[in-house]
C-alpha cells in the first residue's frame, strides 16, 4: 500500500508540473508583443511635440503599414505623426491604396502630461514649415497606441 501511495504521489506531482508548465507557456505566448495585435487610435489635427521624437524615429519612404509595424515592435514608441490623408485612410479601414503608398512617419516616445501641438497654438511650432502659422498641423495627426 505504501508503494501504491508513493506512485500516486509521483503521478500527481507530474500532473501538477505539466499543468504549470503549459500555463506558463500560454502566458508567455500572450505577453509577446505581436505587432499585428497592437491597436491604435487616430487623432486628427494634434501632434505629440517633436521633442519626444525617438532617436531613429523618422521613417522616410515607409508605408503606413510599415510605420505601424515599426512602432508596434518598439516598446518605446507610443505613436507617430503622419499626414492626415494617411491617418484618415487608416481610420477608414485601409481599403484603398493609400496605406501602401510611401510616406514619412515621425515616431514619438512617452510625452507625459505635455500639451499636444494644435493648429491654433500661439507659439510657432516648426518655422521651417510655416513661420507665420501652425495651420499646417490640421493636415497631420497622430496614430496613438491604445
Amino acid at each position: 500500500m505504501l508503494k501504491a501511495w508513493s506512485m500516486n504521489k509521483v503521478w500527481m506531482t507530474l500532473v501538477v508540473l505539466s499543468a504549470v508548465s503549459i500555463c506558463g507557456e500560454e502566458s508567455n505566448a500572450q505577453s509577446d508583443s505581436d505587432p499585428a495585435e497592437v491597436s491604435y487610435h487616430w487623432i486628427a489635427g494634434k501632434l505629440i511635440p517633436n521633442e519626444f521624437g525617438l532617436p531613429d524615429g523618422t521613417w522616410s519612404s515607409s508605408t503606413l503599414r510599415d510605420c505601424i509595424d515599426k512602432c508596434s515592435a518598439n516598446e518605446n514608441c507610443v505613436g507617430f505623426s503622419v499626414e492626415r490623408k494617411f491617418g484618415d485612410a487608416w481610420a477608414a479601414g485601409c481599403t484603398g491604396a493609400l496605406c501602401d503608398a510611401p510616406t514619412e512617419c515621425h515616431a514619438k516616445g512617452v510625452y507625459g502630461s505635455s500639451d499636444w501641438w494644435l493648429p491654433n497654438d500661439a507659439a510657432i511650432r516648426v518655422p521651417g514649415v510655416d513661420a507665420n502659422s501652425n495651420a499646417w498641423i490640421e493636415n497631420w495627426g497622430t496614430l496613438l497606441k491604445k
